[in-house]
């Protein structure tokens, strides 16, 4: 059954049908017909609507051993499925399986539903929805509970819109489809008719328990991150196999399945590229958010677990103790510290609400730019092509524009370069007496050379004008928990952003963290010595590439001009994911010239970094070659 639009899936199905989307990378019908060719099925009809010719050109007349034919409902936008199989009637006089095209499942569960007159039902768990049914004394199904009647109760078990017919049941079924749709009820579900069968005992249906962890129904966006949890990413060794293989006979049968898995590589990426996270669910290679790969320590993640139900119940400390917490750890007095939900809510709060004018150098992180209102910020453009920031034109610019807030992130995001220590002395004492803040965005410090002792964080008692910013998301590795904050010695600035931060902006995972990262001191130590030992050698790595034009790193990754006869920064990132299984960061979106030409790449392990090297190799390769 695969005529349905599939709204809930928008943007995905748009443009294609549901049963085309990707479950990590395999479309969900290829899926299907492998299990079918598995189970040595002969033959395959398929109710189309939407999209109807798509999945005529994806699966041809055969596959494998399996004739396919095709039933066409052109009502589609307006009937539902007991429409679409009332039109198959006269295609099928034979026992068959009934499935919805939108079902990914373990295949050997299909093994028990090979005998006639069986239905697939599973444990009704919270997230699921629709028809449900209740089963008898001696295990059989006694009735179908659809709309209201369906239950989320141990009596009430999920449909999982797997059926097994045999001959006589579908004879009859059919004269009770042809009387509903003569009445017409084409807006109805088919399983009015079995719940119907089922309650005058003309059908009794035997169920056959999936796992509720070995299938999944896709409806939503939602539902097909949580599926590609349970299913994992194709296997590139895959490629080879008669599994990957399809069409080998009739018109179509020189054709395999990299064309469809090509095409689904795609539009996953052009579903990732609008995304900020999540990434994990998607199951590729991740060097584009930049995190700590060797912190925190599995003992860490014991001891939050081992405080779920506290934190899940109880409210978290608000901005006082927050404060004081990281004060602890920095040694730094809770007076001049504002504790934010990540760095992200500080900037804000500082440039979208106490800025009246900011200058930022440029190419940085964009964020700061982002949440300035319009007119509100001056960008700073780094000289070109060694992007090193000239702190006394800088100060210079920042005075003539009158900036109250001058913005500086070192190590820098994209380009991994640090500004020296003495340069931002010098800047702060150019900035004195001109009511400008100066922030130093230190998020990647503790990955340069000489980690921590690069940080102006112990300075900044001597310049009430300088304010220390800092995601510790990134550099301790807990992304997911947002940490981040501010510390200054100018105390009236730290009340107006504790102003424009909510009363509880932290949760209890987060203080959790903040409590216990004081014991695992040494651990983080060694964590960054990991990260730039790796960067290292991946920086090694990268400069052999002909052409490439690398920069030598502070944080943990690697900023990169491509050569002028390699494909433009996007191309190679769209090559590096759906040829590669691998995610880069492009520059386009930073203000530079020639922004297309330049990567930012993050380190990893040695070992995926060097697949990494020889991923872009093989995309940014001689010409000839490509």
């Amino acid at each position: 059954m695969a005529a349905g639009i599939g709204s809930r899936l928008s943007p995905l199905t748009d443009s294609t049908a549901k049963c085309l989307v990707g479950v990590s990378v395999i479309p969900i019908l290829e899926r299907l017909i492998r299990s079918l060719n598995a189970y040595g099925f002969s033959r395959l009809v398929i109710v189309v609507g939407h999209e109807a010719a798509a999945i005529q050109d994806y699966l041809g007349d055969h596959s494998g051993d399996m004739e396919i034919s095709y039933v066409a409902n052109p009502l589609y936008k307006t009937t539902n499925n007991i429409y679409s199989l009332w039109l198959a009637r006269k295609v099928i006089d034979e026992p068959f399986l009934l499935v919805e095209s939108d079902l990914v499942f373990d295949e050997s569960l299909l093994e028990e539903m090979l005998e006639p007159d069986r239905i697939a039902i599973s444990k009704q768990l919270p997230w699921m929805n629709g028809t449900t049914v209740t089963l008898d004394g001696e295990g059989r199904v006694s009735a179908f509970c659809l709309g209201a009647l369906s239950r989320a109760d141990a009596e009430h078990f999920k449909t999982v819109n797997i059926y097994s017919l045999s001959r006589s049941t579908w004879r009859a079924a059919c004269e009770r489809l042809d009387r509903h749709i003569a009445a017409g009820e084409t807006g109805d579900y088919y399983e009015s008719v079995f719940a119907e069968m089922v309650a005058d005992r003309s059908l009794a249906l035997a169920p056959v328990f999936f796992p509720a962890d070995r299938w999944y129904e896709i409806d939503t966006l939602a539902d097909l991150d949580a599926a590609e949890l349970v299913f994992p990413r194709y296997s590139r060794a895959m490629s080879g196999t008669k599994a990957a293989s399809r069409h080998r006979r009739g018109g179509r049968a020189s054709r395999d399945s990299a064309p469809q898995v090509r095409a689904a590589r795609e539009l996953e990426y052009g579903a990732l590229a609008s995304e900020h996270g999540g990434y994990w669910r998607h199951g590729f290679v991740d060097h584009a958010y930049l995190y700590n790969l060797y912190f925190p320590p599995e003992s860490l993640f014991e001891q939050l677990g081992s405080q779920i139900h506290e934190l899940v119940l109880n409210y978290p400390v608000a901005q006082d103790v927050l404060a004081g917490l990281v004060g602890d750890y920095i040694g730094q007095p809770a007076e001049r510290i504002a504790v934010g939900n990540g760095a992200a809510e500080l900037i804000k709060v500082v440039s979208g609400q106490l800025a009246g004018r900011l200058i930022v150098p440029v190419p940085s992180f964009n964020e700061y730019v982002n949440a300035a209102p319009a007119k509100h910020f001056v960008e700073f453009a780094l000289e070109t092509p060694t992007f090193q920031l000239d702190v006394d034109k800088f100060a210079g610019e920042a005075i003539a524009c009158n900036a109250d807030f001058a913005v500086v992130v070192t190590p820098n995001n994209p380009t991994s370069l640090l500004v020296p220590k003495a340069d931002l002395l010098r800047l702060l004492d150019s900035l004195d007496g001109h009511d400008c803040v100066l922030i130093v965005d230190e998020s990647f410090i503790d990955f340069a050379e000489g980690g921590a002792r690069a940080s102006l964080e112990a300075e900044v008692a001597q310049y009430p004008n300088l304010a220390i910013l800092k995601s510790m998301s990134k550099v301790y590795g807990i992304c997911g928990l947002r940490i981040g904050y501010l510390v200054t010695a100018n105390e009236a600035l730290v009340q107006r952003v504790r102003d424009g931060l909510p009363i509880w902006n932290l949760n209890g995972f987060a203080e959790a963290f903040l409590r216990l990262a004081p014991l695992y001191r040494q651990e983080f130590a060694a964590s960054c010595d990991q990260v730039r030992a790796d960067r290292d050698v991946f920086y090694q790595e990268l400069s052999g590439i002909p052409g490439l034009v690398v920069y030598r790193p502070e944080a943990n990754f690697i900023f990169c001009r491509l050569p002028d006869d390699a494909p433009s920064g996007p191309e190679v990132t769209r090559r590096l994911f759906v040829e590669e299984n691998i995610y880069i960061k492009h520059c386009q979106d930073k203000t530079m010239p020639e922004s297309s030409r330049y990567v930012r790449i993050a380190s990893r392990t040695r070992r995926e970094n060097r697949a990494l090297v020889d991923a872009l190799q093989r995309v940014i390769g001689p010409q000839e070659a490509r």
